[in-house]
């Protein structure tokens, strides 16, 4: 017995000394050996933590045998708790608070790059900017954005989260460690042919040894639209639809009396679909979210979870949408040698709505008097007819839903009798991938494997009730009867529609190896990479795959000396075997100026580099954005080295008795290769005045030839016109960007302006089109901007005064002589009058110029980021010059009966006979000389807004053991300003849910 209890107390003693704490002490210094005060202290995978006093001193008790340091300005060291001298290092941190930046498959110090690439740390910025959307973290933040995605104005950029192309709605910043943009053809170059038009990259959080995080963030706010369409009133609507009749010849439609007793009673009905019997004037949101992370040496966690909740426009029924996401990822030591690391999404969309899946398109489109919305019976004449309608009819609060037999639909109808739908979208994602360090083969030497898997789908499910709509009748004796159209049939159960539901799969994988070496005067960084991935949609019967293989270096001499080197085969599905992979090459080289000893007494520059790179890249994006994503199943972008046939016909024989099938050919086999895009980029980066000033800035020369083009002119349809394909278009993009930061402060206050901007020319310099003689060589396109806006020149309305002949009647207009004649149709006083450029006294498609263009020249933005004591100020504004839009839609290009606009009441008429009106005369059918593009209906887009404005309050916590670290607490403005000229035309959605501004209260703690 006293064995046994000797030997239990020796366990329990042993059990007591594994677990037991001990106290470690230690000093904080920095290189100088000056001690550091504050520093923060972390053990026992966070849950222990203490500050440094004074003389940099500091003691911690904890189990384990690890200790992390953090302080602001330095590197975070995690080093054995039996250390007691700690020397910090301050990193030579350009801009920002991280030293290191993401590159594909690596990461590498800033200061040693040769590339434009941007980083954005979402804990700084978050600091400020509360938002949630990957967009709100770029938008106005790095120079050579325009918007969000598009880099340099190439167009959308590639996003790529954790090393695979992803779709960057499906991630928000909670879960993001940050986002790097890569613009140069060196930088990203290992994501071969997708990388085209460059590339956005997404880090997402892990957690990390010894720094337990928890955090909770809630935030609530109202959406209001900025603006609606307005329309005509039924009364006006008549007339203005009246004298449009008039214009063309024809009788005017409605009476006086219909005029006049417009909105009176059901007869003449006046509905405004627009009104807040259908829509609210607000709409609400709530986000929380809550993250936890932390570990030790040999495991690390990190999970979020949040749920999103939006309300709806619509007054009438339940309409709102809820999100709920979940992110979870765990990295662990397999050996001493090999990690792994797994994570995995889900996120389920939940939206639950009427049965109307075209509202906004029906209120913009179906005329105020197209039917009453609601009548009331008791205008029946006849009992026995009244009371056997309201015995059958679902009544809505005792009235009958209008309809006729043109409109057997009812928007209020479809509210509350139609049924009601569901929507669920799901995305899932796995991922998995090994890491090993082979220093026992050759220091410096790692290796990687990664695999991912992300699934998504919608499943629609409706209730497709059905109800009858009662037209009001007044027949000729004065009586008021009723007409049923349809039947009223409820449905309680939900029904899937197969023809919404959608899914695409992706797969993906790469494998990497490294090597790093550093030695007295050089720096070397090497990895090699295969990747492939694949993603497939519903119905389409081309999967999209991408393979690469590829090498990139780093190297630096001296510290000042630098170079980048890519070396990428990219292949492709789209080209014939014996031309599917292709060698893409960049290079680019830097020097550190500043460290050069010539530069040792200047007091300007605490750093500068010049950097230069080049590139020659090539894709075989030759699909439209179109093609890409919609899963149609469309083979016209694939096999164009093959003829390729389809069916058609019957061709008959034996005097008709039999027939076969005809094979037409639908495109002849084309030699077709890889587009290529050739680079280059010249830029600087320079900090000075004590590291104050930031400034960086790049110019780029881009030049995309090879560009896959039907040569529909170079061979013309008598050749049977069969489409055949070459690589010949060809285009540039030239501009710059540019980066500037201010960061000033005191003991209490900090305050930091900033700006950033990016200008291009994008021009095409060869395309395959019709041969102009001398005297129409302005229709070339060749040396006009790519995003040109072709139409005619206008010069205001024809007057009367244009005319010799005017008989309404029976349209005969005759125009004085010398005027040029339209080919689009006959002309009258209102119609827009165009410029003959050719002077052939005809306006035909000849007189065609470039009149403007899609997208903007410049963007620029500006922002303030202020602190003092405990108060936060942040401000971002973002402007655009250089942009031109078209008034397109049927919201403005209107005629005959469909739905008018108020500022139809400006048009041309008898009341307005100004040849400058801002409207041309009505028109009972389309106006083909009107409604086409010219510069009457082109407008600036030029516009400066204020995206987000926030004001912030935060709670510190003077003990870092304690429960509550610190709290924010703040208010935000989004879409808060715009400033336009145009702002009329912009902030107007037309068939479609309005814009938004909101407002909103949140607070964001940890613990």
């Amino acid at each position: 017995m006293k064995k046994i209890t000797l030997i239990i107390s020796l366990l329990l003693f042993g059990f007591t000394l594994a677990f037991a704490q001990k106290n470690y002490t230690g000093t904080i210094t920095d290189e100088n050996g000056t001690a550091i005060a504050g520093a923060l202290i972390s053990g026992d995978e966070g849950s222990v933590q203490v500050l440094t006093d004074a003389d940099g001193k500091y003691t911690i008790q904890i189990k384990g045998t690890k200790i992390l340091v953090e302080v602001a300005g330095f590197d975070p060291m995690l080093v054995d708790a039996n250390a007691t001298e700690i020397m910090l290092t301050k990193p030579e941190i350009l801009s920002g608070k991280i030293n290191t930046v993401n590159v594909p498959f690596a990461k590498v110090e800033k200061r040693k790059t040769t590339g434009s690439i941007n980083q954005v740390i979402i804990s700084d910025e978050m600091e400020f900017d509360q938002r949630l959307s990957l967009q709100a973290a770029l938008d106005g933040k790095v120079p050579g954005l325009k918007g969000a995605w598009n880099i340099w104005g190439r167009g959308d950029a590639i996003v790529v989260v954790d090393g695979i192309p992803r779709e960057a709605e499906n991630y928000n910043l909670n879960e993001v460690e940050s986002i790097t943009v890569l613009k140069d053809p060196v930088s990203r170059a290992l994501y071969g042919a997708q990388a085209d038009q460059g590339v956005i990259m997404v880090t997402t959080k892990r957690g990390k040894a010894n720094k337990r995080v928890l955090s909770f963030r809630a935030e609530t706010g109202v959406s209001m639209e900025k603006a609606l369409p307005e329309f005509l009133g039924a009364a006006d609507y008549m007339t203005a639809y009246n004298q449009a009749l008039i214009n063309d010849g024809s009788a005017a439609k409605y009476s006086a009396e219909d005029i006049s007793m417009a909105g009176k009673n059901p007869f003449y009905p006046d509905e405004d679909f627009y009104s807040d019997t259908y829509l609210k004037g607000s709409k609400n949101f709530t986000n929380i979210s809550a993250v936890a992370s932390g570990g030790n040496e040999k495991t690390q966690y990190f999970v979020t979870m949040g749920w999103q909740h939006n309300s709806g426009w619509f007054e009438l029924a339940d309409d709102n949408e809820n999100k709920l996401n979940l992110r979870g990822a765990v990295d662990f030591d397999i050996t001493e040698n090999v990690s792994m690391n797994l994570d995995g999404i889900a996120k389920i969309d939940f939206r639950n709505m009427p049965n109307v899946t075209d509202f906004w398109q029906r209120a913009s489109s179906t005329v105020p008097n197209a039917y009453p919305a609601l009548w009331n019976p008791s205008v029946i004449t006849d009992d026995a007819e009244r009371q056997e309608i309201m015995a059958k009819a679902k009544l809505i609060n005792g009235m009958l839903l209008g309809g006729n037999n043109t409109y057997t639909q009812n928007i209020y109808g479809d509210f509350l009798k139609g049924g009601e739908r569901k929507d669920m979208d799901r995305f899932m994602q796995f991922n998995t991938g090994l890491d090993w360090d082979l220093n026992k083969i050759t220091p410096g030497l790692k290796a990687s494997a990664y695999f991912t898997f992300d699934f998504m789908n919608r499943l629609t499910t409706a209730q497709n009730s059905k109800y009858a709509v009662y037209n009001p009748i007044e027949n000729a004796d004065g009586t008021v009867s009723a007409q049923v159209i349809g039947e009223d049939k409820s449905v309680g159960n939900f029904s899937t529609e197969t023809s919404s539901a959608t899914f695409h799969r992706r797969f993906g994988a790469y494998g990497t190896i490294s090597y790093e070496k550093k030695t007295e005067n050089s720096d070397l960084s090497v990895v090699g990479v295969a990747y492939r991935d694949q993603i497939s949609f519903r119905e389409q019967l081309q999967d999209f795959k991408n393979l690469t293989f590829g090498l990139s270096a780093n190297y630096a001499f001296k510290g000042k000396y630098l170079a980048d080197v890519a070396a990428v085969m990219v292949g492709s599905q789209k080209l014939s075997d014996d031309n599917n992979m292709a060698f893409t090459p960049a290079l680019g080289i830097g020097w550190i100026l500043s460290e050069e000893d010539f530069m040792s007494d200047n007091q300007t520059f605490d750093f500068l580099k010049l950097r230069a790179n080049f590139g020659i890249l090539k894709n075989d994006l030759w699909y439209t954005a179109n093609d890409a994503w919609s899963g149609d199943g469309d083979y016209s972008d694939y096999f164009l080295y093959e003829t390729a046939y389809q069916r058609g016909g019957n061709f008959f024989y034996n005097n008709r008795n039999n027939s076969n099938e005809e094979m037409n050919i639908a495109t002849r086999a084309s030699n077709i290769g890889w587009q290529k895009r050739t680079e280059f980029v010249l830029g600087a980066d320079a900090a000075m005045f004590d590291k104050k000033l930031w400034l960086e800035a790049s110019f780029f020369s881009s030049k995309l030839g090879d560009i896959v083009t039907e040569m529909e002119y170079t061979f013309p349809s008598l050749m049977g016109a069969v489409p055949f394909y070459s690589n010949y278009n060809a285009e540039s993009n030239t501009g710059f960007d540019l980066g500037i930061s201010y960061n000033t402060g005191g003991s209490d206050w900090d305050l930091t302006v900033g700006s950033n901007l990016v200008y291009s020319i994008p021009k095409i310099t060869q395309i395959e089109e019709p041969m102009y003689d001398n005297l129409h060589s302005y229709l070339s396109k060749d040396g006009t901007a790519t995003d040109a806006i072709w139409g005619l020149e206008a010069n205001g309305l024809y007057s009367e005064s244009d005319f010799t002949t005017m008989d309404y009647i029976n349209q005969v207009f005759t125009l004085k002589d010398g005027m040029p004649v339209s080919s689009y149709g006959n002309v009258q006083p209102g119609d827009i009058k165009y410029v003959d450029q050719d002077g052939n006294g005809i306006i035909d498609n000849e007189d065609q110029m470039e009149i403007g263009n899609n997208s903007s020249r410049i963007q620029y933005s500006l922002y303030v980021k202020l602190k003092f004591k405990t108060f936060e100020l942040y401000a971002l504004g973002i402007g655009q010059t250089g942009n031109y839009n078209n008034r397109s839609n049927n919201y403005y290009r209107f005629y005959g009966d469909m739905k008018y606009p108020e500022f139809a009441n400006q048009a041309y008429g008898p009341n307005n006979k100004d040849a400058n009106a801002s409207y041309p005369r009505l028109s009972s059918s389309k106006n083909n000389n009107n409604y086409r593009n010219s510069t009457y209906w082109l407008y600036e887009n030029n516009w400066f807004k204020i995206p987000t404005l926030q004001i912030a309050y935060n709670i510190k916590s003077n003990n870092v053991n304690g429960v509550l670290k610190d709290a924010k607490v703040f208010v935000r403005a989004a879409e808060l300003l715009t400033i336009s000229k145009n702002k009329d035309l912009t902030e107007v959605n037309w068939n479609s849910a309005p814009q938004t501004r909101s407002f909103s209260i949140g607070f964001v703690t940890k613990f």
